[in-house]
């Protein structure tokens, strides 16, 4: 019988046991330490492309003006139906047949079978009419509804003056009622229209008077009937005029006494004296105007812009700006020398006592403006106190003046180059500058958004 028991027997095994999941852990844990660390110590860069841009005006917007004009209304001298011997919108003097009234509504009756019977418009007359179509259909705004009713009275009125100037010309129209003619008594523009403000003055107008919204023109057309005493068209009798604006910004005028104004409506620029003055609490900005008024004459508000001063360019942030500082040399010591077709610098050498030398270097010249040479320090060329010879002459200049110039860091291929900028105007936290400067930035150009990013890279 054996000593030995029966059974397996298990040994003991030194080697340890692997926690596969543990390290899986460690090592997530370990990267996302690396991860945090690159982020406390090496932040990322942030950039910008550049990308074209213009500067705001101090004026943007357009403005509603108010027209003030010398305005006198006629009223007629007794009842019946008008007929104008002076057209809407045309010169008339003092003691020129203006209007006649037909009194039993005769010669309106004959004028309106004249017009229907034969075809009286000739090429000038539909060519005025086409104008004033044309006018209409390129200033018309859909906010501006209420000129589409204005307007179609108005070419009415225009029409019918064509047709009855035409029908007295070509036409012997005979008729037996009673026709009053009547004379101007003053010189200007004649009007075939009113509105209630022909009184209105720079002294009288108020908040009230640029309300659209409750704005009446009444147009008085050939053949309508008018009361004795009832308007019957009014002149404009003189040339001089004024727009008015609400303003709401006035310290952006405040020194401006002379304005660069754009008309709307056709795109017509005038200058013009400005003020501002202050009515009931509110702001108003007067432009005084001495011509095109006849051209405007129709219209009681006006849609205008300020002319300003913008530039058109690149856009770059503000927070990219920064400025270096350069040898400042003046550009007539640079020419063309030595055994090199580049241009560069005389400079002279005292090797010992009584011995000079005169050699020629070529810097990097990153800038040239205004007549002078920007050169970077520590080029290994030109340095604080080398003394410059000017070509064919005795002029030296010792190297002494420094400049700052500003610019921005441009990432190229991970490297950041400071490229030059001339700063136009700003808009909205970006500065719009050059886009033709040498050795300036170009557009799609990657800037650093704050230029400190850049000072860390090599």
């Amino acid at each position: 019988m054996s000593d030995q028991p029966n059974g397996t027997i298990k040994y003991k095994s030194n080697k340890p046991n692997v926690n596969i999941g543990l390290i899986i852990c460690l090592i997530i844990i370990l990267y996302f330490v690396a991860v945090f660390c690159d982020f406390l110590f090496n932040k990322s860069s942030s950039f910008y492309e550049v990308d074209e841009g213009y500067t705001s005006s101090e004026f943007d917007g357009q403005y509603t003006a108010l027209a003030i004009r010398s305005e006198v209304v006629v009223n007629s001298a007794s009842s019946g139906y008008v007929n104008y011997f002076v057209g809407d919108q045309s010169p008339v003097y003092v003691g020129e047949q203006s209007y006649l009234i037909d009194t039993s509504g005769e010669l309106s009756y004959r004028l309106n079978q004249a017009a229907q019977n034969q075809a009286i418009l000739n090429e000038n007359d539909l060519n005025l009419i086409e104008d004033s179509l044309y006018d209409f259909n390129t200033s018309f705004k859909i906010n501006d509804y209420y000129e589409a009713y204005h307007f179609k009275y108005q070419i009415e009125s225009q029409i019918l003056d064509l047709v009855n100037s035409s029908i007295f010309e070509n036409n012997d129209i005979r008729f037996t009622g009673s026709l009053q003619i009547y004379n101007s008594e003053y010189a200007g523009i004649a009007m075939h229209y009113i509105d209630q403000f022909e009184n209105l003055t720079i002294d009288t107008f108020d908040a009230s008077s640029f309300r659209k919204n409750t704005y009446n023109k009444q147009i008085i057309k050939s053949n309508d009937r008018v009361e004795a005493g009832s308007p019957v068209y009014k002149v404009i009798t003189s040339e001089d005029w004024y727009l008015v604006i609400q303003i709401n910004n006035p310290d952006a005028f405040r020194n401006l006494d002379v304005v660069s104004i754009q008309f709307l409506k056709d795109n017509i620029t005038a200058d013009a004296n400005f003020e501002i003055i202050t009515r009931g609490g509110n702001y108003y900005g007067v432009i005084s105007l001495s011509k095109y008024m006849i051209r405007y004459a129709s219209e009681r508000y006006i849609q205008i812009a300020f002319k300003d001063d913008t530039y058109s360019g690149l856009k770059v942030p503000k927070s990219s700006v920064t400025s270096c500082t350069y040898l400042a040399i003046p550009e007539e010591f640079l020419s063309k020398g030595g055994n090199s077709s580049k241009d560069g610098f005389s400079v002279k050498t005292k090797l010992r006592e009584g011995v000079e030398t005169v050699s020629w270097k070529y810097p990097e010249i990153v800038k040239i403006s205004e007549g002078i040479c920007y050169v970077p320090f520590q080029n290994g060329e030109i340095f604080l106190g080398d003394i410059l010879v000017q070509e064919d002459s005795d002029n030296e200049f010792t190297v002494g003046m420094t400049a700052d110039v500003q610019g921005v860091y441009v990432n190229s291929s991970g490297n950041a180059l400071f490229r030059f900028i001339d700063i136009l105007g700003e808009n909205n936290g970006y500065y719009i500058v050059r886009d033709d400067s040498v050795n300036g930035v170009s557009l799609f150009d990657q800037v650093y958004m704050n230029y400190k990013e850049a000072e860390n890279v090599g």
